[in-house]
C-alpha cells in the first residue's frame, strides 16, 4: 500500500515551491484542486492515506546530502537541502522504512 501510494503521488501530482494550495483545508486544496505542491504536502498526503488504512506512519523532516566540499572534506547543507518524507512502520520486522512521494524537480 505504501509503495502504491507513493508512486501514485510521484506520477499524477507535480512538484513546485510556490504556495498555490490553500484555503480553510490546505491539503485538501492540494489533492483535489491544485495537484501540485512541495515535499511537505506530498508527505502529509501520504501520511493521511496510509494512516485512513490503519498503517503507522510518521512525517520526518530534515536535510538531504547537500553538496560536497573536496578541499573541506565535508558536505555542505544549505536551506534548498530542506525536505520532508515519510517513514512507515513494519510491525513484523520492528522497523521504520523510509518513503518519498515528492516527484523530482523539474
Amino acid at each position: 500500500q505504501a509503495r502504491a501510494i507513493e508512486s501514485y503521488l510521484q506520477s499524477n501530482f507535480g512538484y513546485s515551491l510556490e504556495m498555490k494550495a490553500g484555503g480553510d483545508e490546505p491539503l485538501a486544496d492540494f489533492l483535489f484542486n491544485v495537484r501540485e505542491g512541495h515535499c511537505e504536502y506530498f508527505a502529509t498526503a501520504m501520511a493521511v492515506m496510509l494512516r485512513t488504512q490503519g498503517i503507522a506512519t510518521r512525517i520526518v523532516n530534515g536535510f538531504q546530502a547537500g553538496d560536497y566540499n573536496e578541499t573541506a572534506g565535508v558536505y555542505v547543507v544549505r536551506q534548498k537541502n530542506a525536505h520532508a518524507w515519510v517513514e512507515v512502520y513494519f510491525p513484523g520486522e520492528k522497523v521504520w522504512v523510509a518513503f518519498d512521494p515528492t516527484p523530482a524537480a523539474g
